[in-house]
């Protein structure tokens, strides 16, 4: 059976036509975005990168005064799953780090 995760992750691009704005996930659904202050709430599922995320969940404000549940990944997710990217999304992983992408909101 397929797990889903919230993230909150940084977008990334400048909006423009050339370098628009977005979230540097190989596959999400974007749930809310905030491209001022550069971050996104997002879930994703754990076939994406075939791995479990643990880590802490806490609690954030989007947007609209939505609250949402999100997961930040501890550090040995994350180093698993920067592992994991470089061999199947290789394009990602040239273009950000994903310890850089995935934060708390503050």
């Amino acid at each position: 059976m397929e797990k889903a995760y919230t993230l909150m992750t940084g977008v990334i691009g400048r909006g423009s036509e050339d370098d628009p704005i977005r979230v540097p996930f190989p596959t999400y659904v974007l749930l809310d975005i905030d491209p001022t202050y550069q971050w996104a709430i997002i879930r994703t599922f754990d076939w994406v990168y075939e791995h479990e995320l643990t880590g802490e969940e806490i609690e954030v404000e989007g947007t609209d005064g939505k609250r949402w549940r999100i997961l930040i990944p501890d550090q040995k997710t994350i180093a698993e799953l920067e592992a994991k990217e470089r061999e199947r999304f290789p394009h990602l992983a040239q273009e950000r780090r994903l310890r850089d992408v995935l934060r708390r909101r503050g």
